[in-house]
């Protein structure tokens, strides 16, 4: 096992910037989404049973906000995977579990409350070789690999254990209405890999929130991401059941109602780095239809309310990081 050593300070660019704080912004990748299935299948009980057989070589945690929250500060956070590693900016400890363990918040228990509030940026490195490693893999068994990757670091340097609990809670089935989906299959142009493609990545999805409108759209995307962003919009589970497995473009607008709209955090959630690309909400209010509407309407969707099992991460230990 590659031993994770800490990076000496450097100059760093930060993320930070005022911000509105009516409006929640976030851009996922499909596949992170999408993993959390397989992951569950194939992730441990305990993080300290297994490591990742590629692990960064270099880290740098550093404490930004100590023990007084994240609610009262105006900027950016933000965590992307580099081609040479990791960064996270303004980033809690539960954050980067929800990210590890491809979960939500109310998938997590049992964690002190400091892994809540304070706030870290971190600075993770691999080299030459780990790089070509996870250009081999396919897109969905690199996702897991950075995932894993990523659950080395914090049980290296966090000293986090886990367990896993399933339970039967209320969710909501995404399943095909009446008439059908009216998704757009995505078609991929692969006639020279060599030349950068304009516009969002494929497989990516991008999410707004805030009192002036709703928005979600995805860019040769999973139907898991629609999922995992209709998730932390509705605060309960969304399963697909529709049986849909390519990729599709699709745009999704709606009147959010007041249990949608983001906490007044003050915070703008978007990729480390990144300062454009994210959709823009509806500037009406009051000019689209509910979030349920739209689903049927512009996808050909619904969703579906039922009992389902939900997978949740246990916190049993965990510790604040070691020193730089």
């Amino acid at each position: 096992m590659r031993k994770i050593h800490q990076l000496p300070a450097a100059r760093r660019k930060y993320f930070l910037r005022p911000t509105s704080l009516a409006t929640l912004a976030m851009a996922i990748l499909a596949g992170i989404v999408g993993a959390a299935v397989t992951l569950a299948q194939s992730q441990p009980q305990n993080t300290s049973a297994h490591k990742s057989a590629l692990q960064y070589d270099v880290a740098s945690i550093k404490l930004i906000i100590p023990g007084n929250g994240i609610a009262n500060l105006s900027g950016r956070v933000g965590m992307t995977d580099t081609p040479d590693g990791f960064i996270a900016r303004l980033a809690t400890v539960k954050m980067l579990i929800r990210r590890t363990y491809a979960v939500d918040d109310y998938q997590i228990s049992g964690a002190p409350d400091w892994v809540s509030k304070e706030v870290y940026d971190i600075d993770a490195k691999f080299d030459s070789s780990t790089a070509d490693e996870l250009q081999k893999l396919s897109p969905n068994d690199r996702i897991l690999a950075r995932q894993q990757m990523l659950q080395s670091l914090l049980t290296e340097r966090f000293n986090l254990t886990i367990h896993r609990d399933d339970k039967e809670v209320q969710v909501y089935y995404l399943i095909a209405a009446k008439n059908g989906p009216k998704l757009q299959e995505a078609k991929l142009d692969n006639a020279d890999s060599s030349k950068p493609k304009a516009g969002p990545a494929p497989g990516t999805a991008m999410m707004t929130v805030g009192a002036a409108g709703g928005q979600i759209r995805g860019f040769a995307s999973s139907l898991a991401s629609l999922t995992g962003m209709l998730t932390r919009t509705l605060h309960r589970p969304v399963l697909d059941r529709t049986g849909l497995t390519e990729n599709y473009d699709f745009t999704l607008r709606w009147t959010p109602d007041e249990n949608q709209l983001p906490p007044s955090s003050g915070f703008q959630v978007s990729p480390a780095g990144s300062s454009s690309g994210l959709p823009s909400a509806d500037p009406n209010p009051n000019s689209g239809p509910s979030l349920f509407t739209a689903i049927q309407e512009q996808l050909g969707l619904k969703l579906e309310s039922a009992k389902g099992p939900v997978e949740f991460i246990v916190i049993d230990h965990v510790e604040r990081p070691s020193g730089n």
